[in-house]
């Protein structure tokens, strides 16, 4: 598992935000959705070392396999707390759900990338132009992963009309390539990296070099941690 120095600091902010802002009341339940992968370890650091308790917070995780998950999660009150990018915050404020954003989770860098796309062996993906015509998994359509594979493609000038894209599981992948239901998917850590080690796929590209963080979100109604960390 590779996580980098600044996906620490910035998880490391966001739990001190979470501390910091909520009220002093004894062991606030507090509900957080999760999706599989690195981004979310020092969460449960956190609570495992008595932090979110040491702040009078009783946390809680849900485990969800999509990022539009967590929106309806967050409308129907079932959590608290749950993980977009900033395009899926603002779709959902488009929308008209009433979701503000808590701060940033993980932001991916050349020099210490934590996504990428993996190639099932035997595809005939080796490059960029090689996409085209091929079955490619996200975990979510519309998600970042896929809006920005979909602009790293037209970057690389490959007519992303002819691609096909599906939805897979983050768990799922390394079966699923192995299986050859797909072409190649878009992976995070620590996916990436036992689909690669595994033989599932070879490792095409850390396409996202550089994006804006993830955000943790809530409903506005009923969790005003944005403003009060801001303040």
């Amino acid at each position: 598992m590779r996580l980098t120095g600044t996906i620490r600091r910035l998880q490391l902010a966001l739990l001190f935000g979470l501390c910091l802002s909520l009220p002093a009341m004894a062991q606030t339940k507090v509900r957080v959705a999760y999706l599989p992968g690195a981004h979310f370890d020092l969460l449960f650091v956190a609570k495992d070392k008595g932090m979110f308790e040491k702040n009078g917070l009783d946390v809680s995780f849900t485990p969800m396999n999509r990022p539009s998950d967590h929106a309806a999660a967050l409308v129907a009150k079932s959590v608290d707390v749950g993980f977009a990018s900033p395009l899926g915050i603002l779709q959902a404020n488009q929308n008209g759900l009433d979701l503000v954003a808590l701060g940033a989770i993980s932001r991916e860098t050349p020099d210490h990338p934590d996504v990428g796309i993996v190639a099932r062996k035997g595809s005939g993906i080796s490059s960029p132009k090689d996409f085209a015509g091929k079955k490619i998994a996200v975990s979510g359509i519309n998600s970042n992963l896929h809006l920005m594979l979909i602009y790293w493609l037209k970057q690389k000038g490959v007519d992303t009309s002819k691609i096909q894209v599906v939805e897979v599981p983050m768990a799922n992948g390394a079966d699923a390539l192995r299986g050859g239901s797909i072409d190649a998917m878009a992976i995070i850590e620590p996916f990436l990296n036992k689909a690669i080690s595994g033989g599932a796929g070879d490792l095409i590209s850390h396409y996202i070099s550089e994006v804006e963080p993830g955000a943790l979100m809530g409903v506005d109604d009923h969790v005003s941690l944005g403003r009060d960390v801001e303040s």
